[in-house]
């Protein structure tokens, strides 16, 4: 920019200025009238929407301290740190006690607030404003894993191998289709077999999942379980191969599962092992009597995880039921009501007899749906024209119902620094602010156990086993996309068309009044929760 161009943006600026400080000149807070306050406080929030520097004028928070203005903001959480594009800055961690261990969360979004400026011949210091957290938001997560089973990832697992000693899914990956070995085998020395059970010839077969016709012959042939071994040597059918259910991992890939702390379904936090290790599990040794490559649990192997968490402001006074046993509602804790969520905050340095800036509590809620991962499941057949067994979907992932979670009075700290800029999408902001947790939050994590629906999209043909087909069915999933969280359907919920099909029904409690064991509820901490967000004008 030139000398002359800079000369006259700045030119502009202070003559802004200057115009609004002459038009907002009122008297003391005692002589306005309500209708005067109104109109000035117009004034203030067309002013410092045009040049948001102007917070940082003393001339301008006395006025706007003598109306009370309330100045309408967004926090928005930076999504990369500044020195480490790669890296959130945004985080917290959660002790889930000794038996599941510590888990680092990463953290996403924002939240709606309100600067209320006061008048600081009553008592306040300059500077000082209230800050009002409004309920609602869209603050995110990253998955938090929770179980885990260490033969999903380790090496020499197969998918195909359920029910025996290599059953794991380290080779579920990939969007293509999966090929068995011993189907590999079969066909290379039994093309007369092929060609009488209307099979494509090798390679082109399209591998996956076998599925079996309901009609007998005469022929000898090999039986095949679900998971794609090869059987004993029968005499009957139905167990005759008729073709295959195509296998593509797609988005249920373990290939698709991240140690990244960047919010999202598949992202587990940034640590590469998050689950407690002990002396009986020693890590890198293979134990006796278990596959080999059965080692110490990666981040890959969790077979119950939280999906992303949409969290929101909680509104004050809110009840907190936690103590019933009803599904959908955290069980087994005790109830609380939700205190207001807010503080303070002064603009030009600490707060008076603080040695920081900013002091907030804040309570969130949001619903929690858990993500499972089928592993090592009993193979069944898969016959033509009736329903996919469970067995069919070995290795892939499942979405449960809801649970109401609720984190009660999170304490934060820190520093606010006057700096305003455009941001992308010409967003104004005003100020950065970076804050930690004061002492640790006590709350009781709930997930839900049971399946509602499948990870991956369900075809819309539900029933694609039926006799008109000749060689390849309908896949039951489309593997290139994934469906959202069903956060409206409560946990134990009856499952969806696809899952009930196959064989899940919702639980019923033993006795009246009692849990139905759908969900669990374990007692953790957070703690170390670190924010590091701008302070936008507007909601």
């Amino acid at each position: 920019m030139s000398s002359r161009h800079t000369r006259s943006f700045f030119g502009v600026m202070l003559a802004v200025v200057f115009a609004f400080s002459a038009t907002v000149v009122a008297p003391a807070s005692a002589k306005l009238t309500k209708h005067q306050k109104a109109h000035i406080r117009k004034q203030l929030k067309r002013a410092i929407k045009k040049n948001p520097r102007l917070i940082k004028s003393k001339r301008f928070i006395k006025k706007a301290s003598i109306v009370d203005f309330s100045l309408p903001v967004t926090i928005n959480l930076r999504p990369k740190h500044f020195a480490d594009s790669t890296v959130n800055p945004n985080s917290a961690g959660i002790d889930l006690g000794p038996s599941l261990g510590q888990r680092n969360i990463g953290l996403g979004g924002s939240i709606k607030a309100h600067i209320q400026f006061h008048d600081s011949f009553d008592g306040g210091a300059l500077g000082n404003v209230d800050l009002t957290l409004d309920p609602g938001g869209n603050l995110t997560t990253t998955s938090i894993p929770l179980l885990w089973n260490s033969q999903v990832s380790a090496s020499g697992t197969h998918w195909y191998d359920a029910g025996l000693a290599g059953a794991g899914c380290n080779d579920f990956t990939g969007s293509t289709g999966l090929h068995v070995p011993d189907l590999d085998a079969l066909y290379a020395g039994a093309a007369a077999f092929a060609a009488a059970n209307s099979l494509p010839a090798p390679p082109t077969y399209p591998g996956g999942i076998p599925w079996f016709s309901t009609q007998p012959l005469a022929t000898t042939f090999h039986g095949l379980t679900t998971a794609g071994k090869v059987g004993a040597v029968v005499t009957n059918s139905p167990a005759a191969p008729q073709g295959f259910v195509a296998e593509i991992p797609g988005v249920d890939g373990l290939n698709n599962i991240s140690a990244s702390d960047q919010p999202g379904n598949n992202n587990v936090g940034s640590s590469t092992d998050p689950f407690p290790v002990s002396a009986s599990y020693p890590g890198d040794v293979t134990r006796p009597g278990v596959p080999v490559g059965d080692t110490a649990p990666t981040f890959k192997d969790a077979v119950l995880r939280t999906g992303s968490i949409n969290l929101g402001v909680t509104p004050a006074g809110t009840a907190i039921n936690q103590s019933g046993t009803a599904d959908g509602d955290v069980q087994g804790s005790t109830d609380k009501v939700a205190g207001r969520s807010g503080g303070e905050a002064n603009l030009f340095g600490n707060i008076p007899g603080k040695n920081y800036g900013v002091d907030v509590e804040v309570t969130l809620d949001g619903m929690i749906n858990s993500i499972l991962r089928q592993v090592d499941s009993d193979p069944a057949d898969l016959i033509d024209g009736e329903n996919y067994p469970a067995a069919a979907f070995e290795c892939r992932q499942a979405w449960t119902g809801a649970v109401h979670n609720y984190i009660p009075g999170v304490h934060l700290t820190g520093s606010l620094k006057i700096s305003p800029a455009i941001m992308a999408g010409g967003k104004l902001r005003i100020a950065k602010t970076v804050l930690t947790q004061k002492g640790n939050t006590s709350l009781a994590l709930a997930a839900c156990l049971m399946p509602y629906t499948t990870f991956a999209t369900p075809n819309t043909d539900t029933d694609p086993l039926t006799p008109d087909f000749v060689t390849v069915p309908d896949d039951p999933l489309t593997t290139s996309s994934s469906q959202d969280a069903p956060t409206a359907v409560p946990c134990n919920s009856a499952p969806d068309t696809i899952v009930g099909e196959a064989g899940v029904v919702p639980l019923t409690p033993p006795n009246v009044g009692e849990s139905d064991g759908s969900q669990v509820t374990v007692t953790g901490t957070l703690q170390n929760t670190t924010v590091d967000a701008d302070v936008l004008i507007g909601q």
